[in-house]
């Protein structure tokens, strides 16, 4: 019988070649979509950011190239929409022609979280290849465009934090901690005779017709209003300062303005270092004494979403090391500076691509990734009156957290655990 060790590293072996087919199967050459099935059939923006570390670990080209594709797509005012259509969209509602979207008419009019800069730091940094590296500093003009979109267009106020104006903007779509603000927004006709995605996928894992029929409606407003950066934060009735998507962008305005020194542009690092440090004292103004947690904003009523929910773990991936975030988790957000990548894979489960480019990029923590995407429906509760797709927040979602820092900090491991026992999944909401 061959030692446990050597099962252990066939086994590894046998799961990172399964994750490099899954992403040679996605690849449709220049990008990758989230999923072969259909059900997504174009280039997802913190999507494609995420496959390109798996893919660098086998071909660092490729992983540039998925890059330069998204970047390719950006709009003259510097925003990167979350999709992009190259091909044959006619799997999936709302595509190009309902979107109607920028200068080529192939993309949709919102946003992702900016996670772009951080990914790129971390294949400038591990590539040793000087073509690689000249192709990722071209890149960060780019980066501080969409950066500087996002504040502009987005915190006109200035406050230090951004709204999303779409819950398809957070990347957790439907997520139950928008309910209520969703609810500001008319439903509108139906569209469940246009939908594709119960196609194929269980309609219990999609969201409800009420909530499809609100993403639309906010789709079509926009659209009306030709996506002008100057009007959506004003015009849409969904606004939230969603704390996973600015904890993000704290961590990605850090990276890049290591990425802009590294260019040599002196006054863009300084630029973005003191927004930056903005955004950081914004957040710690999320932060809830008694609760323990950090919690978003409705920005169109001014209360806090006290909900619980995953992203209010995001401003570790942040690399705070406030007096809170050492409260919040047990850990520094140094600790957690690698695994923090993994919970974008974790949320969007139903992505074999992104599961597949986090085993690849992490294999040390992720081993556990298919464990965790197999059990988690079995263990999401059940709210009445509500489906719950794989890629809501709920209790199975933190469990499976759990799993995944189980490996690297258990400090974090119990703290998420007293989030799924009852300290925060029973905290008031309003």
């Amino acid at each position: 019988m061959a030692p446990q060790s050597e099962v252990n590293r066939l086994a590894s072996l046998e799961t990172r070649q399964q994750a490099i087919e899954i992403l040679r199967r996605n690849d449709r050459g220049g990008y990758t979509v989230p999923t072969a099935t259909g059900l997504y059939p174009a280039q997802w923006n913190w999507d494609s950011c995420l496959v390109a570390l798996g893919l660098a670990e086998f071909d660092e080209p490729r992983a540039v190239a998925e890059l330069d594709t998204l970047f390719n797509g950006q709009w003259p005012d510097g925003m990167v929409p979350h999709i992009l259509f190259h091909g044959d969209d006619s799997s999936y509602f709302p595509n190009a022609s309902v979107w109607q979207a920028g200068p080529t008419g192939r993309s949709s009019g919102i946003t992702q979280p900016l996670v772009a800069a951080t990914v790129v730091r971390r294949l400038f940094e591990r590539s040793s290849d000087p073509p690689i590296r000249s192709r990722l500093t071209a890149l960060t003009p780019k980066l501080l465009a969409w950066h500087r979109w996002c504040y502009a267009a987005r915190d006109p106020h200035g406050s230090g934090l951004v709204s999303i104006i779409h819950p398809w903007e957070s990347g957790m779509d439907n997520s139950p901690i928008w309910d209520e603000a969703l609810d500001a927004v008319e439903p509108g006709p139906s569209v469940a005779h246009l939908r594709k995605d119960t196609g194929f996928a269980a309609a219990d894992h999609r969201p409800r017709g009420p909530e499809y029929d609100r993403y639309i409606n906010l789709v079509i407003r926009f659209r009306d209003n030709g996506y002008r950066a100057d009007r959506l934060y004003d015009i849409s009735p969904f606004r939230v300062v969603d704390i996973g998507f600015n904890a993000i962008l704290q961590r990605a305005n850090q990276d890049l303005s290591l990425l802009l020194a590294a260019a040599g542009d002196v006054a863009g690092a300084a630029e973005v270092a003191t927004t930056a440090q903005k955004t950081s004292a914004a957040i710690e103004r999320c932060w809830h004494e008694k609760d323990g947690f950090f919690y978003g904003v409705d920005t169109h009523t001014g209360k806090s979403i006290r909900k619980p929910g995953v992203a209010g773990f995001l401003p570790l991936f942040a690399r705070r090391r406030s007096g809170h975030t050492a409260s919040a988790t047990g850990a520094t957000a140094g600790e957690l500076a690698g695994p923090g990548l993994l919970l974008r894979a974790e949320l969007r489960a139903g992505a074999a691509g992104v599961r597949a480019a986090a085993l690849l990029a992490r294999p040390g923590v992720a081993d556990r990734q298919l464990d965790v995407d197999r059990r988690t429906a079995a263990q999401r509760p059940r709210r009445p009156g509500r489906a719950h797709s794989p890629r809501q927040l709920g209790v199975g979602r933190a469990r499976g957290l759990c799993r995944v820092f189980q490996s690297t900090d258990r400090r974090v491991a119990g703290r998420l655990q007293l989030f799924v026992d009852g300290r925060h999944v029973s905290a008031p909401r309003g």
